[in-house]
């Protein structure tokens, strides 16, 4: 008998509630931990907003959406080009955004790996669970 062994995390989706806004498809977020079903924009500048729990994946203006893994469109930080298969980092710089540079101070978080550049300027990442490792 021959079992297949899946490589990645199967897609798996839930709304929270988030502060009221729009276009924040593509942004990592974090669970508040005040609150059960919020989140807020994720930022490696600081651990506690660090603890990356997913991707909006759609945004209904005061709920989001998340993708908790898989395959996802994530929005790259501002002058970023990913190449298939680089590492894929929460931003310090820019919140809720990912980048292919690992920080040199502060927090490290890796979400996972590039599979592809979107034409719709994501990148599309397979999401695995994340890494906080304080430098």
């Amino acid at each position: 008998m021959v079992v297949k062994m899946k490589s990645r995390i199967e897609d798996s989706t839930h709304v929270y509630s988030i502060a009221s806004g729009s276009g924040r498809t593509g942004l990592a977020v974090y669970l508040v931990a005040s609150h059960s079903n919020r989140v807020a924009l994720a930022n490696a500048g600081d651990v506690l907003t660090s603890q990356v729990i997913g991707i909006i994946k759609r945004d209904y203006g005061n709920s989001v959406e998340i993708d908790f893994g898989g395959d996802v469109d994530a929005m790259p930080q501002t002058s970023i080009t990913f190449g298939f298969g680089n590492n894929v980092f929460l931003s310090s710089s820019e919140a809720g955004k990912v980048t292919n540079i690992s920080p040199s101070v502060g927090v490290c978080v890796r979400l996972g790996n590039a599979v592809k550049m979107k034409t719709n300027g994501k990148v599309q990442i397979n999401l695995l669970i994340s890494e906080v490792i304080e430098l």
